[in-house]
Order: structure tokens, then sequence, then C-alpha cells
């Protein structure tokens, strides 16, 4: 199954999990270069990541947060309780508003040209119009 994201946590939804149709990117490389994690991804053309592209286009970056569960402890250290992680599962990253971490956003965007294949009547005009 593929890591992928949606438009806002489930957790914030009516529903409250994950929904296949909420489903907005698909992340194809997830890597932690020891200070911080990069994604590689696309945003799919379903009803609402076409919306989410709309965004994207108009200069509107979301931020990035990490879904998942797990297994924490809770211990005390120099008089502070602190809660270590000791396992965990991400289900997802999605595309939020609000990031817990102000830094996690979208700070790179690339557009990926779709083939075009022309018939010849649409080449020669384009060699017509393009002598140079």
């Amino acid at each position: 199954m593929p890591l992928l994201g949606e438009a806002e946590h489930p957790s914030d939804k009516p529903s409250g999990r994950p929904n296949y149709l909420e489903t907005v990117v698909r992340w194809t490389s997830v890597n932690f270069d020891g200070t911080q994690v990069l994604h590689e991804g696309s945003v799919l053309e379903t009803s609402k990541g076409k919306d989410i592209l709309a965004l994207l286009e108009g200069g509107v970056l979301p931020g990035i947060s990490q879904r998942g569960y797990g297994e924490a402890q809770t211990i005390k250290e120099n008089g502070q309780t602190v809660e270590e992680i000791t396992a965990l599962t991400i289900t997802g990253y999605d595309l939020v508003l609000e990031p817990s971490d102000p830094e996690a956003r979208i700070t790179i965007l690339e557009s990926v040209e779709e083939d075009k294949t022309m018939n010849v009547e649409e080449l020669k005009k384009l060699i017509s119009e393009n002598k140079e």
C-alpha cells in the first residue's frame, strides 16, 4: 500500500478515520536526512486534489503533518515528565493548514508536463509558425 495523504488529518474530520476518497496526495519518497523529513509525491486529480492544485497554483503552500500511531512511556527526567516514544507506525503525511511544526511545509513545486502526441498536421503548423 502506498503512503498517502489527505487534506487535513482524518482525526480532525467528523468521521475521525482515514477515508480512501479523501486522499489527495501519494508520497513516492519519504527520507530523513538526519535533520528533517523530505517528501516527494504527487497531488492526485481527485475532486479534492484539484482544489489542492488550484491552491498550489495560487501560491498557497500547505503544511505537512505526520499521521501515525504507536506506544509511549512516561519517564521523569531532571524533575520533568517526558513521554518517550517507544514504537511508531507512520500511516500518512497529510496536507494541513496549521502544522504543529511551522517549518513543515511544501517548499518546492515541480510541474511535470504530460507527453503530448502531435499528429502530422499539428507538427507542420508548429514548424511553420516557428521557422527559426
